[in-house]
């Protein structure tokens, strides 16, 4: 789900995802989710292009997981 959001100067996108607690990679995901907003950030803002590489996601998971404490 999303929700979008306009006023005289700017434009809000609100992206909500809500998925279960006890769901087996949650790390991973929230990983990807994290990787996909920075690279339309990165796209909006400056219109660059980020690469995608496997340690980004890998770094990622492993401090989401510690972050919920799953490890």
């Amino acid at each position: 789900k999303f929700e979008l959001n306009q006023d005289e100067a700017t434009t809000e996108l609100i992206f909500k995802e809500f998925l279960p607690y006890e769901f087996p990679h949650i790390g991973l995901d929230f990983a990807g989710w994290q990787f996909q907003m920075k690279k339309i950030k990165a796209l909006i803002e400056n219109n660059e292009k980020l690469a995608q590489q496997p340690s980004d996601f890998d770094y990622k998971k492993v401090k989401i997981e510690k972050i919920l404490h799953l490890k």
